[in-house]
């Protein structure tokens, strides 16, 4: 809503209470007209401020490739120059650092891939001396649970031997005490077959425990070399991550100082368009931007001069109209909510 459609402000009323209220209900309309009129007027002078400072950024440009450098733009220029340097700067160590990126990423990409392929070795290594070193000790706890069974039999045979030589003892001289000491002598004899046997056992668990020592090693070293190649990747996946933070945070570094220098090169670029557009070097170029600069002047001092009428008009009022009508209406929407209260009540 322009200013030109806006509500009138109205008038103090001479009398009525009616009318108080009928006034201050028209001055909240065209004061909240005003304050939104006044809202919509500061966009607009934002917006020719923009347009202001980009011609004036253009004129800046312009005396920069005219090389103009009289006395009032000659420290503008200077300044301008050495922001120019520090983006070059930055530019410059922002690709270094990039070019640093992308040989870390390379290495990093080298170096897990190797230790991929090592891990892959260690593994195999790792799983066949595992596998060597539980057959062993599966074939020694076979050998010993033989040698168990044999030593059991033959302790069975022995102890049943002693029981019957103990009881022939006891009996007189007999055919039932010689039958006793013969089955006595043969489960002695029965014990003694199976001697070779338990002796071949024991040899046999003695021969294994030399390669079961030698695979234990095995197995034992593959498995620390397992935990250093995992180790070793974590630490390059750490090492890498810390890195490339290091320079990422080097690289966003670099982009802030190119920023604030190409900020910097913009706000004096303004600057020095407006020491141009007051010290005016005639060229038909620039005598086009004096006049959209001019024209753009015009227009902010115009909608700046709108805003104070517009809140002038927005704060005039009679109080004490003002204090009459808002006792009325307050008066009102009490009466209304105490009739709304009584029928809600009666019902």
């Amino acid at each position: 809503m322009g200013p030109r459609e806006l509500t009138p402000v109205p008038e103090p009323p001479e009398a009525g209470l009616v009318a108080d209220a009928r006034y201050v209900v028209a001055l909240v309309r065209a004061r909240w007209q005003r304050r939104a009129a006044v809202r919509s007027v500061d966009a607009d002078i934002q917006k020719d401020v923009i347009a202001l400072d980009r011609i004036l950024g253009d004129l800046g440009r312009a005396a920069r490739s005219r090389k103009l450098a009289d006395r009032p733009l000659a420290e503008e220029n200077a300044l301008i120059d050495a922001a120019e340097a520090h983006v070059d700067h930055a530019e410059r160590a922002g690709a270094d650092v990039q070019a640093r990126i992308a040989d870390e990423d390379s290495r990093f990409e080298v170096t897990t891939k190797d230790l991929a392929a090592k891990l892959a070795a260690v593994e195999e290594t790792a799983r066949v001396a595992a596998a060597a070193l539980a057959k062993c000790e599966e074939e020694r706890r076979v050998l010993r649970e033989r040698k168990k069974q044999v030593d059991g039999r033959q302790r069975q045979y022995l102890r049943s031997a002693e029981e019957r030589e103990a009881k022939a003892g006891k009996l007189p001289m007999g055919a039932d005490r010689s039958s006793l000491r013969r089955s006595a002598e043969e489960l002695r004899s029965d014990a003694a077959r199976l001697e070779p046997e338990r002796v071949d056992l024991e040899k046999k668990l003695a021969t294994l425990e030399q390669p079961l020592s030698a695979a234990a090693t095995q197995n034992d070293a593959a498995r620390a070399d397992l935990e250093a190649t995992r180790k070793a990747q974590g630490d390059a996946r750490a090492g890498h991550r810390h890195r490339r933070a290091e320079l990422e945070a080097e690289a966003a570094r670099q982009a802030r100082a190119m920023g604030d220098a190409a900020a910097e090169i913009a706000r004096r670029l303004v600057t020095l368009g407006t020491l141009l557009n007051l010290n005016r070097v005639a060229a038909p170029e620039l005598d086009i931007l004096y006049v959209r600069v001019d024209g753009l002047r015009t227009s902010i001092a115009k909608r700046e001069r709108d805003v104070e009428r517009l809140r002038a008009e927005a704060s005039r009022s009679d109080s004490t109209a003002v204090a009459r009508g808002a006792t009325v209406l307050a008066a009102v929407v009490v009466v209304v909510i105490a009739i709304v209260c009584l029928i809600v009540a009666l019902r």
